[in-house]
């Protein structure tokens, strides 16, 4: 894999040791595309190189990407609720600049962001979610 001009601009950020943006640290940057593993899956090996390379396209090549991570070696089912309050919190806290919000989930990693996104919705008030979404 070449490095493009566009890959050494970006500046990648770890967070919670679980997590991570790559993000162009700039306001301009509107999207932002999330990737979000399965069940015994993890933040680095689930996904690889993989976000990095389909940043390369074109029409990806301006938004910012990360993935979010959570513990699923030991899997707590009685946890899952104190995983979405992180994940949202996560959301909440690095993603709220941006316009257009895409996740890319494997399996229990679906469930993950279809929680999160339900508590969102909950929490914004309605003209927030009108706002974020230009089709309604």
């Amino acid at each position: 894999m070449s490095t493009t001009p566009s890959m050494q601009q970006r500046v990648r950020v770890e967070s919670d040791g679980d997590s991570y943006l790559v993000t162009y640290n700039s306001p301009d940057t509107k999207i932002a595309i999330i990737f979000v593993h399965g069940i015994f899956g993890d933040y680095k090996e689930t996904w690889k190189a993989t976000p990095a390379e389909l940043m390369l396209a074109t029409i990806l090549s301006q938004a910012d990407f990360g993935s979010f991570g959570y513990g699923t070696k030991w899997v707590d089912f009685g946890q899952s609720s104190a995983t979405v309050d992180r994940f949202v919190l996560w959301i909440r806290t690095n993603l709220a600049r941006y316009k257009q919000i895409y996740f890319v989930a494997h399996s229990m990693g679906g469930l993950l962001v279809r929680d999160a996104c339900q508590k969102l919705a909950v929490w914004c008030s309605f003209s927030e979610v009108i706002k974020s979404n230009p089709r309604a």
